[in-house]
């Protein structure tokens, strides 16, 4: 699977909008996030969307979910995984439920190697919630997401491997071991 870079336009800024944030100077960050949205830069899309549905720079550009899921949306057409979370929980809410659309950014951002998502794709397949009831697929998913350093699925890993038969835990090794192949263990995040 490809691996997504940062973008060449998102690395000359990054330290700069660290420095921002921590500074909470608005008036500069939020017009060089717009700057950054309107080239297309997925990073600046996921964060502008995150000011705007949190409400925390409300006072310079006040609380507009709407506008945040449109912008978390051009950002997980670009394969942000953090976009793609906030969208898969998003769905997946009851006042949103969209089920169809909350697995599919599970998988997308769980692909991507966002350890949460794993985590949570794991749950879903564990309890058979919004998906078929699967202990091998949420074993591996566990798997995947632990490798990663997501401490709460070494846990959920544990309690699964309790409910599996030794045929049924080899069977989720090789799941787990296809989804390396597949690149779904983010570099990053390998322990």
């Amino acid at each position: 699977m490809k691996k997504y870079k940062n973008t060449p336009d998102w690395l000359i800024n990054k330290d700069k909008i660290h420095n921002l944030m921590q500074s909470k100077d608005y008036e500069i960050l939020l017009p060089l996030l717009e700057d950054l949205v309107s080239k297309g830069i997925k990073e600046a899309q996921h964060l502008l969307g995150w000011f705007l549905w949190t409400g925390k720079a409300k006072e310079h550009i006040g609380k507009d979910e709407a506008r945040a899921i449109e912008l978390m949306h051009m950002a997980a057409e670009q394969k942000d995984r953090g976009a793609c979370l906030f969208l898969a929980i998003h769905y997946g809410k009851d006042e949103q439920k969209d089920i169809k659309k909350s697995v599919k950014y599970y998988i997308t951002a769980a692909e991507l190697g966002h350890v949460i998502a794993q985590n949570n794709l794991g749950v879903l397949f564990a309890v058979g919630d919004m998906l078929e009831q699967d202990l091998v697929k949420a074993y591996a998913w566990f798997s995947l997401a632990s490798m990663g350093g997501h401490e709460a699925s070494t846990n959920n890993l544990s309690s699964i491997k309790k409910k599996l038969s030794e045929t049924k835990i080899k069977e989720a090794k090789e799941q787990v071991q296809e989804f390396i192949n597949l690149g779904f263990l983010y570099e990053e995040n390998k322990k």
